[in-house]
């Protein structure tokens, strides 16, 4: 909105655009960026989960291999 010629600028200065939905826009970009976040966080602590896990299990196959 900064920018020369934004359209965004033309529409809350004519008015066709009104501050509370520009602000109601922000807020929803910003609680959409906040839920990706989230769950991009939630997926690399499943992968990190599986990961070891997986690790887990092949040394408890080495060690019951080992042991024979």
């Amino acid at each position: 909105t900064k920018e020369p010629g934004c359209a965004i600028q033309a529409a809350l200065l004519d008015g066709s655009l009104t501050q509370t939905r520009w602000k109601n826009y922000l807020k929803i970009q910003k609680e959409s960026e906040f839920q990706e976040k989230k769950e991009r966080r939630k997926h690399s602590e499943f992968k990190r989960k599986r990961m070891l896990e997986a690790k887990n299990n092949y040394d408890r196959y080495r060690d019951e291999i080992e042991h024979k």
